[in-house]
């Protein structure tokens, strides 16, 4: 049915679900490709590119998975699943310029989980602190998350090392 009229949600959920289960990523990129033609909700169009970035990062495409994540943060700046996949990747890379950043804007996602957003700030914190000499960056996001309400013990002891290093 999907061949047919691409333009069928119904067909293109069913058949879509079923190539995911089944791990086949060449089907599945061109299934997105195809959807990505006729489609023309913003959000959907999001949900195909972060679908893309998933499987081109299982494919070992980290270039390719992070030009298909933009797309999906141009579309929704805060998308949790992206934002977190594109800091994964930078860090697989050794990009902690890149890492950083977007671990940090993570950090700040109130529509991620808590435990997600301590360990986000504390790499992005770790990143500027130890690999770019960024003190200031690092006390920045460990204030936002305490003013969040995500002290633990390791926030605490960062932020007080982190504040003498700033003066």
């Amino acid at each position: 049915a999907f061949s047919r009229d691409p333009r069928s949600a119904k067909a293109f959920d069913k058949l879509f679900r079923r190539v995911r289960d089944r791990n086949e990523h060449d089907r599945m990129l061109t299934l997105i490709d195809r959807r990505l033609e006729v489609a023309e909700d913003d959000v959907e169009i999001a949900k195909m590119f972060w679908e893309r970035a998933r499987v081109l990062q299982k494919r070992g495409d980290s270039d390719g998975a992070l030009s298909a994540l933009e797309n999906v943060t141009m579309l929704e700046p805060d998308h949790v699943g992206a934002l977190a996949l594109s800091g994964t990747i930078c860090i697989q890379k050794g990009d902690f310029a890149g890492a950083a950043p977007i671990m940090a804007r993570l950090s700040r996602n109130k529509d991620a989980p808590r435990q997600e957003r301590l360990v986000s700030g504390i790499t992005a914190c770790e990143f500027y602190d130890t690999k770019l000499n960024q003190p200031d960056k690092a006390l920045e996001v460990l204030v936002d998350l305490q003013n969040a309400g995500l002290s633990t013990l390791a926030v605490r002891e960062r932020l007080a090392r982190a504040a003498a290093k700033t003066g």
